[in-house]
Formats: structure tokens, C-alpha cells, sequence
């Protein structure tokens, strides 16, 4: 049982929380592929250039795919190393 006095427990209370939030957002259907489709809710200018322009992309288990990746100023991506 998690302690909420515990320094290491509310960690693990954080930890279970965002997992849960993360989720719940795919329940409601949200993946990495609709990424591309999102909008600057300021400037209603799309996040990801049009026309979208595939790319070679290594996924975290080294393998190689083309993907159409929304744009590095919404997103990180993490270095291959």
C-alpha cells in the first residue's frame, strides 16, 4: 500500500496518475498519428506542414520505418544512439 506521507509514495501517485491520464487519451482514440492532423489553437495554421512530407524514422526498438512526423516545434524527438 502506497504511503501519502512518503516521499516515494506520492512519486508513485504522480507515476500511476499521468499513466492513467495517458490512457485515458488513447480510450478516447488520440495515437501519434493524428499528431500531424493537430492545429495551433491560436493561429488555427495547421502543426505540420502541408503537403506531409514522409520521412525514415528509428523507433525506440532500432527499427526503420517512413512516417509523416509532426513538426519538431510541437514535438521532441528523441536522439539515436
Amino acid at each position: 500500500m502506497l504511503q501519502e506521507d512518503t516521499l516515494e509514495g506520492n512519486d508513485a501517485m504522480a507515476d500511476m496518475s499521468l499513466l492513467a491520464i495517458h490512457e485515458v487519451g488513447h480510450a478516447l482514440g488520440f495515437t501519434v498519428n493524428l499528431l500531424k492532423y493537430f492545429r495551433d489553437p491560436e493561429t488555427g495554421e495547421p502543426m505540420t506542414p502541408r503537403p506531409f512530407q514522409p520521412s525514415a524514422v528509428t523507433c525506440v526498438d532500432r527499427k526503420c520505418s517512413e512516417s509523416s512526423i509532426s513538426s519538431n516545434k510541437y514535438t521532441r524527438h528523441a536522439p539515436v544512439v
